[in-house]
């Protein structure tokens, strides 16, 4: 439900902030408060739904993909809101040092999310309930809360990616990231996340991300048709899979 939560969290913010002056810094600001409270909001209904209800995930993000874009469509009445204060636009059109801010955001999301996953109690805890959630459970291992958190950091880091695309265009689209969810998926099994759990990292999902732009700046330049696009994406998608089932029966 990624690319629905990114078009909700920046439509959200964009009714808040829409026809505003660029130095209303206070709308500014409550945009931003607000992308990320929906973001967090709808990620934590996801992880409830998960991790209490003990509902199958795949159905439960399925039903919030098609909820949050219908809901994106109905607060914008299908239409494109635009012209956001400076501090906004900010994350998604500025520079600073000479880099663009998007790149700044990635990064420090990246770095955070690495050391999140790597050197906290509850980034070993999130590996442990990906591999063997009964195992972590008798380990002492608060299962229920580990998932309900993961999938509400989830909800805040699309509710980012929402900021940047909004500031970016200055406007928010309701069909905005259609189809990122394919994207996703492609660029943290290229980056070596196995999809049985329990193992992956963000410097892989890194390299992952940035593959998949070179395969897509590539197939421009090369002026493949932009409908084959999608369709190369899932066949690489499905032989990062293939791959990953193979190493692990060899070493079962």
């Amino acid at each position: 439900s990624v690319g629905s939560l990114v078009a909700l969290s920046g439509m959200v913010a964009a009714t808040v902030m829409a026809g505003a002056s660029p130095d209303a810094v206070g709308l500014g600001v409550a945009g931003l408060v607000i992308a990320l409270v929906t973001g967090a909001a709808v990620g934590a209904l996801n992880g409830f739904g998960i991790a209490w209800l003990r509902l199958v995930p795949f159905i439960v993000t399925l039903a919030m993909m098609a909820m949050g874009r219908g809901l994106t469509l109905a607060i914008s009445d299908g239409r494109t809101k635009f012209d956001f204060p400076a501090v906004f636009t900010a994350f998604g059109a500025k520079t600073f040092a000479g880099l663009p801010a998007p790149m700044l955001v990635m990064l420090a999301v990246f770095v955070i999310g690495h050391v999140l996953l790597r050197k906290t109690e509850f980034g070993h805890q999130v590996f442990a309930v990906g591999g063997n959630k009964e195992a972590a459970r008798l380990a002492g291992i608060p299962v229920s809360r580990v998932i309900f958190l993961t999938y509400m950091l989830a909800g805040v880091t699309a509710a980012i990616a929402g900021i940047v695309l909004a500031g970016r265009l200055n406007s928010a689209l309701p069909s905005a990231a259609n189809g990122l969810e394919l994207q996703v998926i492609a660029g943290v099994v290229i980056g070596g996340t196995s999809l049985a759990g329990g193992r992956g990292s963000i410097v892989g999902t890194f390299i992952g991300v940035v593959l998949i732009g070179v395969i897509n700046v590539g197939l421009s330049l090369l002026g493949v048709n932009p409908f084959w696009t999608q369709f190369i994406q899932g066949g690489v998608i499905l032989a990062a899979v293939l791959l990953d089932a193979l190493s692990q029966r060899r070493k079962l």
